[in-house]
């Protein structure tokens, strides 16, 4: 069976959490024992991450057309999450409600900010289910929206049809977790630039991500087979870059839109996943040259073609070239205002810099500052540190 190319990242994104499933959240609290794996299987506990602490009881908490999710102000929002998860497989238009002291009653799903739960981190929870009820407290709402997860693991594997399901008994084991990260850095790379993955892959991508407790995704945004962001100051790097021909006459490709970000910033910020772009330099640039051309040493590129890259300018852009440092200052001021977060990848590896040998004007730049791959990457830096941003390299 041949799968397309979104299929085939969630294949491989479940292959590593299949690895990860295996790796504790966080070290047991002291002075506990948390429950091995294979006795949380045994008692129909599956959680990934294994949560830090386990402690099974013996019932089970029913869900049913009437139960209540019952919030605050402030976790209203992640409440609404919850319900919408819920809903679809089991049928159930459950009721988001401020929690009162009346409705405060049996077959409700409770969530609350509390202090207590400050021992735990801001991503730490507590969550605890009673045959009549169930109660997730954390400080903070990341913590809040990752006991969400893994009650919605706690149910039967249904609950993640996206049609109702028939003849499911809707309900969780009783027990109490405990858990928190034991990495705050928690996160994978999705590659859209050597293959073009769509907007709705990269957002079941993120959901993905959250469900397993991930909070980073590092996307590689640019490289020699397409760009695919959409920078407003330089239009031919989507227009012609972001497209390829292998051969066969059938252009290929794909951009994300500056709106297409937005969204995916957002969805992203939803489910606490942070996105990191990455815009590669000085190399992986071929599909940045194929639209501009005069960025390369030597002025020439002719089409984006996987292999092999165009030998009359290579990958890399020219560090003799003051228009280069223009070019790249104006990108990357366009992807920081997308991204609030406060990373930006700049590459840095595989410079073959063979090129630069060849270049007068590089070789002009190399007498006066020494080391050019340094010299370049340092302009880089004091660029993205301008924006408001740190560099990953």
């Amino acid at each position: 069976m041949r799968l397309n190319a979104e299929n085939r990242w969630s294949a491989i994104f479940m292959v590593a959490v299949t690895i990860l499933c295996c790796l504790p959240a966080a070290s047991a609290a002291e002075g506990t024992e948390p429950l091995k794996n294979a006795e949380s299987r045994s008692l129909g506990i599956h959680a990934i991450p294994r949560p830090a602490k386990v402690e099974a009881g013996e019932r089970r908490f029913a869900l049913t057309a009437q139960s209540t999710i019952l919030v605050s102000k402030d976790t209203q929002r992640i409440g609404n999450y919850l319900a919408g998860i819920l809903a679809p497989a089991t049928g159930y238009p459950l009721k988001v409600a401020m929690e009162t002291s009346e409705n405060n009653r049996a077959g409700t799903i409770k969530l609350s900010l509390s202090g207590e739960a400050g021992r735990l981190g801001d991503e730490g929870y507590e969550l605890q289910v009673l045959a009549d009820c169930v109660l997730i407290k954390a400080a903070k709402p990341a913590g809040l929206f990752y006991g969400c997860q893994t009650l919605r693991q706690l149910f039967p594997p249904q609950i993640e049809s996206r049609t109702k399901v028939e003849g499911t008994a809707w309900n969780v084991p009783v027990v109490k977790i405990e858990d928190k990260p034991q990495f705050v850095w928690r996160g994978l790379m999705l590659d859209p630039a050597r293959q073009f993955i769509s907007k709705q892959g990269i957002l079941k991508y993120i959901d993905l991500l959250a469900y397993h407790k991930l909070n980073r995704l590092h996307l590689h945004l640019t490289d020699v087979d397409g760009w695919r962001i959409e920078i407003k100051r330089y239009p031919r790097l989507t227009e012609v870059g972001a497209w390829a021909d292998y051969g066969d006459g059938v252009k290929v490709g794909g951009f994300y839109t500056q709106q297409d970000i937005k969204d995916i910033v957002a969805h992203a910020a939803e489910r606490f996943v942070m996105i990191v772009p990455e815009i590669e330099t000085p190399s992986h640039a071929g599909a940045a040259m194929v639209a501009y051309p005069e960025l390369n040493c030597f002025g020439s590129r002719k089409s984006i073609a996987r292999f092999p890259i165009d030998p009359l300018c290579g990958s890399e852009y020219c560090p003799g070239n003051d228009k280069v440092f223009e070019f790249l200052e104006g990108v990357f001021a366009e992807v920081a205002e997308l991204f609030p977060g406060p990373y930006i990848h700049v590459g840095g590896d595989e410079a073959e810099m063979r090129y630069w040998g060849e270049c007068p004007k590089c070789q002009e730049r190399q007498r006066k500052v020494g080391n050019l791959h340094a010299w370049f990457m340092d302009r880089v830096k004091s660029m993205v540190e301008s924006k408001g941003r740190r560099i990953i390299g």
